[in-house]
């Protein structure tokens, strides 16, 4: 009797399945600075928060990553987020139809006005004819201001 095993698909790359890191608040601080600055290379954010770029590298592939940059927002966004609430909710309290407006519009898709296209176009319905001169102005610097050498 022959048993028959069956390919298996690969599971998980091994990096993509690490274990949270002991110190969350370094993870945390880690999803913070790639947010505010995300120019910044792995390495230099690494180094910052006292890991290895490897580390910080895997733990960017994990499954628990998007928690930890969720977390990060809350944290340090969340006051600022709760303070431009605020102050739209006073604005239009208060009556002021342009935040009003301008809340809806981004709030509600239906509320949004239509888009506008313009388009221009030359003799005839043709392309526009664009002509352009270059002028290359160099300057003599006083040279026939003096005398020439002899």
């Amino acid at each position: 009797m022959t048993t028959e095993t069956k390919p298996t698909a690969p599971g998980p790359h091994p990096e993509s399945t690490c274990k949270k890191p002991h110190d969350w608040e370094k993870a945390v601080s880690c999803a913070y600075l790639r947010f505010i600055d995300w120019k910044r290379s792995q390495e230099s954010v690494a180094k910052s928060v006292g890991v290895s770029a490897r580390s910080l590298g895997r733990w960017e592939a994990s499954d628990w990553w998007p928690t930890a940059q969720a977390e990060a927002m809350h944290r340090w966004c969340g006051g600022v987020v709760a303070g431009a609430s605020k102050t739209i909710i006073e604005a239009v309290e208060a009556g002021d139809t342009i935040t009003a407006r301008w809340a809806l519009e981004r709030l509600m898709p239906i509320m949004r006005p239509p888009t506008q296209r313009s388009e221009h176009t030359g003799k005839d319905g043709g392309p526009v004819e664009t002509a352009g001169r270059v002028h290359i102005l160099l300057p003599d610097n006083a040279r026939g201001d003096r005398e020439p050498d002899k």
